[in-house]
């Protein structure tokens, strides 16, 4: 079976007049099954903020920019996040003066160790919602779910299978 494939017929046989074609409507189903994977190393590199911040103020004046602290920050790694306020003069009337306010926010390298069974449920959970996601399935649908998890000796690939059971039939209009 394809797509396009004729599946339901309307025929109406007459004594006198022979073969009618009539409308005729069917609730088709199928098993449909939709796949994802992913691959995830055992060892995994985290960064997490530890509370240091640093802030740096400048003045930007059209498109030209007066900084009031020179350098950046000591961190080793760190994000940086960049908040503007316009100044109005008025209710509603703004100067195009801004003051812009540089927050540099410190991050430390961690590496977490997952153990396979740990790492296999966590991507089953993250692979589960993709699915149902990307395909507009609603959890009542699912009949069932085949986790297939392969592993080397630094990662493993998890591949979810899921099977629904849909309506595929569309109405069509046929000339004869």
């Amino acid at each position: 079976m394809k797509p396009g494939d004729l599946l339901v017929e309307g025929i109406m046989e007459g004594k006198y007049t022979g073969n009618r074609y009539v409308h005729s409507e069917a609730e088709i189903l199928a098993k449909v099954w939709y796949t994802k994977e992913e691959t995830a190393n055992l060892v995994q590199e985290n960064y997490i903020e530890t509370g240091s911040e640093k802030n740096k103020y400048s003045l930007k004046i059209n498109n030209f920019k007066i900084n009031f602290n020179k350098g950046v920050p000591n961190f080793k790694n760190y994000d940086t996040i960049e908040s503007c306020k316009k100044l109005k003069l008025f209710s509603n009337y703004y100067i195009p003066i801004e003051i812009v306010k540089t927050t540099y926010k410190e991050k430390k390298l961690e590496y977490k160790e997952y153990t396979i069974e740990e790492l296999s449920n966590e991507l089953q959970i993250k692979l589960k919602q993709e699915l149902l996601d990307e395909n507009s399935i609603s959890e009542e649908d699912v009949i069932e779910i085949i986790p297939t998890v392969t592993q080397n000796q630094t990662s493993i690939t998890v591949k979810l299978t899921c099977s629904t059971e849909e309506e595929i039939g569309t109405l069509e209009q046929l000339v004869y």
